[in-house]
């Protein structure tokens, strides 16, 4: 707990001296999703399926690359050699690297609350139904920590494989946004894809109930790829230290 509040303290002090940037990366978020919503090409997928077509992948793939971030962490700790520090104090690390994960999804929970009323209101979806997918996403958002809690893996051992890393991540999340609505074994099997076809379903129709087993679904997904990934990061952590490159960047 005392770990969590100096680390949340840092981060909220962080995002205040930088809010400017803050600002105007989710007001890019929000510019981006209205020139989706009014783009030529998109108009006919608007008028046919509705705003929500567009809305519901690209705001689920903001949730999944805002959270796909212990691989970045773990690459700028080695550059500033962090990673050495906590094991010459025999700190564990992973859980340092869950901490800045909650505090950081934490912090963003006002400017998602402010995104989810704008866009409800440009895209006439709305409000309430998507604020109710809130509790699910959260559910969901551990299966994305343990996907980049394995990508971290490979950094922590193979170092700078980030592009590399970049370019699969985008290609996931793209697939997850999307095709997580149309198959439902795609969304069982992959991660956060689950959450993402309750969500998208209760906003599509309110009517729509969740139940126990959507919600075990989710959390057996989320507990999966956490294993998972605490289970690699092990693995390169200890080869890591066999080799002698923690730190070397």
């Amino acid at each position: 707990m005392i770990v969590f509040k100096t680390v949340f303290i840092k981060d909220l002090t962080y995002f205040w001296r930088y809010k400017l940037n803050a600002i105007l990366s989710w007001t890019f978020s929000l510019f981006v999703c209205i020139v989706l919503l009014y783009f030529p090409g998109l108009n006919s997928i608007v008028k046919e399926k509705g705003s929500l077509a567009i809305i519901a992948p690209y705001f689920m793939w903001l949730i999944m690359s805002s959270n796909f971030t212990i691989n970045q962490l773990i690459s700028s700790d080695s550059i500033t050699g962090v990673i050495e520090q906590y094991y010459i104090n025999t700190s564990d690390y992973l859980k340092l690297l869950f901490v800045r994960c909650i505090s950081s999804a934490t912090i963003s929970v006002i400017p998602l609350l402010l995104f989810i009323i704008i866009i409800s209101f440009i895209a006439q979806i709305n409000t309430q139904a998507f604020l109710c997918t809130i509790p699910i996403i959260i559910l969901g958002i551990p299966s994305i920590w343990g996907l980049s809690l394995i990508a971290g893996s490979l950094v922590l051992r193979f170092k700078r494989i980030d592009t590399l890393i970049s370019i699969i991540s985008i290609i996931l999340f793209a697939g997850v946004s999307y095709f997580s609505t149309k198959s439902k074994l795609f969304a069982f099997v992959m991660p956060f894809a689950y959450a993402s076809r309750i969500s998208f379903s209760i906003v599509k129709n309110m009517n729509v109930t969740l139940n126990f087993m959507n919600i075990l679904i989710i959390i057996a997904n989320s507990f999966v790829y956490l294993l998972v990934g605490i289970i690699c990061f092990r693995i390169a952590e200890k080869s890591a230290k066999k080799l002698g490159i923690l730190g070397m960047h």
